[in-house]
């Protein structure tokens, strides 16, 4: 439960299952294969807003012990919900000539949706941006780590990992409407962006 999401939208949940099955369980012993399991994840998690971003209020100046108000530069939303992630992995362990060489991979997809998210509004409004609920965010990838033991003697021993790893991130959806999303601009003309179809910014 969040404080800094309005009543409605403040409860989120954090639903998992996870299982493995050690098939060398299965297999008569063997001097090669060592260790052979697999296993699959499903997870969802949920993230709040930051302090302060559901109402309008003013930011309080003292200039010449003169005090004014200004309004923020961010227009609040009341109506915001929780970022949600859904994540699914699948892996395969396995490791041979008692346990001197072994490698492990996983392969994955997460999506987030409802990020929240400042959008850039014209000037005209007052404002230079919106918080929004926006879109959905896709990142897959695979990742590898083998392990070896060239050296397993009595007063010494030498481990090896290596690891590798490969991610694609992707903006699946913005707002409807909508294919590109202003993240940051600087001078020249140089801006950050979320754009349908691209990695994003």
């Amino acid at each position: 439960h969040s404080s800094t999401l309005p009543p409605k939208n403040s409860t989120y949940y954090y639903p998992s299952v996870s299982g493995s099955f050690v098939f060398t369980n299965l297999m008569p012993e063997s001097d090669w294969l060592s260790f052979g399991k697999v296993r699959l994840n499903w997870a969802s998690v949920g993230n709040s807003a930051s302090f302060n971003q559901l109402i309008d209020n003013y930011n309080i100046v003292t200039s010449f012990n003169t005090p004014m108000t200004s309004v923020e530069t961010t227009k609040k939303d009341s109506l915001l919900k929780p970022e949600k992630t859904n994540s699914l992995e699948a892996g395969l362990e396995m490791y041979f000539f008692k346990r001197r060489l072994g490698f492990d991979l996983a392969v994955y997809k997460t999506n987030t949706t409802n990020q929240i998210l400042p959008l850039a509004v014209s000037s005209a409004t007052g404002y230079y941006y919106k918080n929004v609920n926006a879109g959905e965010i896709q990142n897959k990838g695979i990742e590898l780590t083998l392990n070896a033991t060239p050296i397993n003697g009595k007063n010494f021993k030498w481990n090896i990992t290596v690891n590798w790893a490969m991610n694609r991130n992707m903006v699946v959806s913005l707002l409807p409407g909508v294919e590109n999303m202003q993240l940051q601009s600087f001078q020249g003309g140089v801006t950050i962006d979320a754009h349908v179809g691209q990695p994003y910014g």
